[in-house]
């Protein structure tokens, strides 16, 4: 049998315990913290990710990205079958006033960007409710958003300003859903370039569509890299098959 084979029947095997363990143990397991907007430490570091100075540059993924991943074989990702995807977090640029930022339309980006991370990992990753063993947090936050254009009152109401995020970029990381251990990490330093977040308007809809494709494209590059940092070298993959003895040294 193959060491891909074996992978994908242990992994089916082990996503059907993750979800009976998580079913189980969903009513004592820490929730995942709530969406929130903070302002950004500096320009080169928001403060969402716990080490900065372990990041890499990543000759294998598109773009500009830094990335670290655990290279203890015990506390990597190839140990580990369930994610808990937690709601995204939102940075205000270092030179706009975070109380520009509106709330609703903040959320609306954390949302989306939430749901395109769920679609990017589901099928690399069961994606599940509730912290556990063998389960990964996945934290991301959107880094550098400013406030758009102004929302046109409805029903008397201002939603505020649009949620621009044309400069943006992503830091996420990927920990121990028990420990708290980062076991991968990225920062994705391609801007989005484009796009706002706001109530969905004719005048406005072109500005969310283009932010739709920034974060549609930002979640395809965290599946890249979880792609890669999964992938096992040459020397791993000899190193696995020769310690797999099914049946024991018979």
């Amino acid at each position: 049998m193959t060491h891909t084979k074996r992978n994908s029947i242990l992994l089916g095997a082990l996503a059907i315990v993750v979800t009976i363990c998580t079913s189980a143990c969903s009513k004592s397991a820490e929730p995942a913290k709530g969406f929130t907007v903070l302002k950004a430490q500096s320009k080169d570091q928001s403060g969402f990710l716990k080490n900065y100075a372990a990041l890499k540059a990543d000759q294998r993924l598109e773009g500009e990205v830094l990335t670290y991943v655990n290279t203890d074989l015990t506390k990597n990702l190839h140990g580990y079958i369930g994610v808990v995807v937690d709601p995204v977090q939102i940075y205000v640029a270092t030179e706009a006033d975070p109380s520009t930022i509106s709330a609703p339309n903040a959320e609306r980006a954390s949302l989306y960007f939430r749901s395109a991370l769920i679609s990017a990992v589901q099928d690399a990753f069961p994606v599940v409710e509730a912290p556990g063993p063998l389960v990964l947090r996945l934290r991301a936050a959107i880094v550098g958003v400013d406030a758009g254009g102004d929302i046109p009152a409805e029903d008397g109401k201002s939603p505020g300003k649009a949620v621009n995020i044309s400069k943006a970029i992503v830091e996420l990381e990927l920990v121990d859903s028990v420990t708290g251990e980062v076991i991968a990490a990225a920062l994705d330093k391609e801007a989005a370039g484009a796009g706002e977040i706001g109530v969905v308007q004719l005048s406005r809809e072109e500005r969310f569509q283009l932010a739709k494709v920034a974060m549609d494209s930002w979640a395809k590059r965290v599946r890249a890299f979880l792609n890669a940092a999964h992938e096992l070298s040459p020397e791993d993959a000899a190193k696995a098959d020769e310690a797999y003895k099914p049946y024991g040294d018979n």
